[in-house]
This record gives C-alpha cells, sequence and structure tokens, in this order.
C-alpha cells in the first residue's frame, strides 16, 4: 500500500468531492461528537489534509500555511517556532477518512 500525498486518480477524486461534503456536514452538524483531533485549531472544521507544524500541533495544511506565510510563532501558543516544516499527519488522515466512510 503506497500512500499518494501528491494527488489522485479521477476516481478518486469523486470520492474525495463526496469526502469534502461529508466533512463539511459533519463540520457543522455533529462536531461534538468526532474527536477534536479531527478539527483544525485554527479553522475548527474537519481536517481534509492534517500536517503536525513545529509546536506539535496537526492543523489543516491550507490554514496553518497561510498563518505561516505571515507568521513565525505558533497560531495557540504564540511561542516561535524553531521551523516552518509541515509534516503529514497520515494516521490522523487515515482516521478521519475511516469515520467518514462510516457516517
Amino acid at each position: 500500500f503506497v500512500y499518494d500525498l501528491a494527488g489522485s486518480s479521477s476516481d478518486e477524486e469523486d470520492g474525495g468531492a463526496a469526502r469534502d461534503a461529508k466533512r463539511a456536514r459533519l463540520s457543522e452538524e455533529s462536531s461534538r461528537s468526532l474527536p477534536s483531533s479531527f478539527f483544525c485549531a485554527i479553522s475548527h472544521s474537519v481536517m481534509r489534509d492534517p500536517v503536525v507544524c513545529a509546536d506539535g500541533m496537526t492543523y489543516e495544511r491550507a490554514y496553518i500555511e497561510s498563518w505561516l506565510l505571515a507568521h513565525d510563532t505558533s497560531p495557540l501558543t504564540n511561542q516561535p517556532l524553531p521551523h516552518k516544516l509541515l509534516v503529514p499527519n497520515i494516521a490522523l488522515k487515515q482516521a478521519i477518512d475511516e469515520m467518514l466512510e462510516r457516517v
């Protein structure tokens, strides 16, 4: 099994649209029943592309990238970050995707 971080096939894109719709619905309707780790601390929505930042926290990639363009600090603690490297949180992404398949 190889996890493709760069992209997806057209079949997966169709499934991706369905997962995105489920993410939006879950964020709006049932956020109390989902683990808080599924939600981005910046956007407060269910993550699609979770990444770990130097502060050890996981954020939605697009939101933390935007934050890091203007800041050198953690969005949660405002403490300086030692670097701006973002690492995919594959385990969390798989857990979110598995939950969405069950819903």
